[in-house]
Formats: structure tokens, sequence, C-alpha cells
């Protein structure tokens, strides 16, 4: 059974691959991984009480893997949705980001979807997927991985609530 299983995975592996050595047309050269920092600030701060916040983002990505090469990035998003300190469900409501390109290139996108997540420290992880509407990589799927690092747990039950987090950053973009 053993030997008949590694052999269909040996003739699955070569069918993909004849695929994509005959139909070149069909993959996609532009997939793109990019990590550095980044910055959250949100206005008013969010508290234990949800509310309707005006969330931007800045991070500083690169050098990024994959193709084309020696790309390195600036993102910056602006969105909105009702936010509080427990996680709430498709809290971002919309939004746009802008990433420039240290080619001297943009690209455009706009906000799809978030999912967040709580690790076992507290800190948040949020996926957000946006759809590249202009620009450098052109109707592709940009997704990014927010790492929101809590360095302050108290703040949620103060008035001024968590105005700002930063932490690890990942933007990638994906093939059409």
């Amino acid at each position: 059974m053993k030997a008949y299983s590694q052999h269909l995975l040996v003739r699955v592996f070569f069918v993909l691959s004849g695929l994509l050595c005959v139909l070149p047309g069909l993959a996609q050269a532009a997939v793109l991984t990019c990590e550095g920092t980044g910055m959250l600030t949100y206005s008013p701060g969010f508290t234990n009480t949800p509310q309707l916040i005006t969330v931007k983002g800045d991070a500083i990505v690169g050098p990024c893997v994959g193709l084309p090469a020696g790309l390195a990035a600036k993102w910056h998003f602006e969105g909105q949705g009702t936010l509080g300190c427990q996680l709430l469900p498709n809290a971002v409501a919309g939004g746009y980001g802008t990433v420039s390109w240290n080619d001297g290139t943009t690209s455009m996108a706009n906000f799809v979807s978030a999912l967040t997540t709580r690790t076992i420290t507290g800190d948040l992880v949020t996926v957000s997927t946006l759809k590249i509407v202009s620009g450098k990589f052109d109707q592709q799927t940009l997704n990014i991985t927010a790492t929101l690092l809590q360095t302050d747990a108290l703040a949620c039950f103060t008035p001024q609530g968590v105005t700002s987090v930063t932490g690890p950053f990942e933007l990638s973009v994906l093939p059409l």
C-alpha cells in the first residue's frame, strides 16, 4: 500500500509539473511576499464598548521574496468599522489601501474582508483581503497579515482606549 501511495504521489507531481510547462499562460509570475513592521492607529481609540472607529495603517516591508525581484514597499490603509476590545466578526466595513513600491509604481486596493483571531498571549492577528483595482498587479488579490502586539492590556478599560498598536506585518500579492 505504501509503495502504491508513493507511486501515485510521484505521478500526480509529474502531471502537475507538465501542466505548468505546457500551459505557461496559466501560471502567474507576479507572486510576492513582503515582511516588515506595521502600525495601526484608531480614532477614537477602541474600548470595551464597540463604536464606529476610523482605522489608519502604515507599514514598511521588504525586501520582498518572489517575482519581480528586488521590490520593497510602503503600505498605507484607511478604513472604518465598528470596533471594540472584544473580537467582532467583519468589524471593518470598508476601506482602501495604497502600496508604494520602491520601483516608483503604486498599487491601489479596495478592502474586501478581514478575519481577526486572538493568540494565547492576547495579541491579535488580522488577515485582510483586498482587491488591487489599479496600478502594479492590477486585478490581483492582496493579503495583509498584521500581528498586533498587545502591550497595554488595561487600555480597553480607559476612556481613551487603545489608540495604536504595532507589530509584524506581511503583505502578499496572490495570483489572479
